[in-house]
């Protein structure tokens, strides 16, 4: 039998890295939802079995859920309404949970992206 732990951590990273990435961009959604076809991407040599037997782990482990997350159009906000970004189809795939926000890989990375802007920001 394979041993999956260590791509259940890096598809976990992923899905904490497309979290914080909702962070930085006005047209995101306002959750960091990922495809199981994007973390495919991610991981060339994993098969779908792999990829699928860790999703459901970490689901089961409480870390992350299937979720739909919509993408509604913006607007600029001002004197003149201006359409900036279109709407598009609701993205479906795995974010993090309650417990996955507390999980030692999320703790981890949101430091990393604290102290990277705190350094962007003195310099």
């Amino acid at each position: 039998m394979k041993d999956y732990t260590e791509l259940k951590q890096r598809v976990l990273s992923h899905i904490v890295h497309a979290e914080l990435a909702t962070y930085e961009s006005v047209y995101a959604p306002s959750r960091g939802v990922i495809t199981i076809s994007n973390l495919m991407l991610f991981e060339p040599t994993a098969t779908k079995y792999g990829m699928r037997k860790v999703l459901k782990e970490l689901t089961a482990e409480g870390l992350i859920e299937y979720t739909s997350e919509g993408c509604p159009a913006i607007e600029s906000i001002g004197e003149y309404h201006e359409l900036i970004c279109d709407a598009a189809p609701p993205i479906n795939g795995y974010a993090l949970t309650k417990k996955g926000f507390e999980c030692e890989t999320w703790l981890k990375a949101s430091q990393q992206w604290e102290d990277n802007l705190r350094r962007m920001c003195e310099s």
